[in-house]
């Protein structure tokens, strides 16, 4: 990834995810995203630059009144991530 035009090493970016989801939270989430991925498949995102990011904004967890900031700390309900494209 990149940050601040940066290279992010992946493992940096792995060990934010395991401290901010914890290992079994972090698998669940993961095979939720790849049930996603796979659900559009490569094609789709590869075509639609924008697809990925309305997909986020479908399941982007509401973060509590005076949390602020990308750390904000917010429950991501992962049957939303699941959920048949036609809900």
């Amino acid at each position: 990834g990149i940050s601040k035009g940066r290279a992010v090493h992946p493992k940096s970016v792995n060990d934010g995810l395991y401290r901010g989801f914890g290992e079994d939270s972090l698998c669940k989430a993961y095979s939720a995203f790849l049930h996603l991925a796979r659900k559009h498949g490569r094609a789709a995102f590869l075509s639609d630059p924008r697809l990925s990011f309305s997909l986020y904004e479908s399941f982007r967890p509401d973060i509590p009144a005076g949390a602020v900031g990308w750390g904000a700390k917010g429950n991501l309900n992962l049957d939303l991530i699941r959920r048949p494209m036609w809900c």
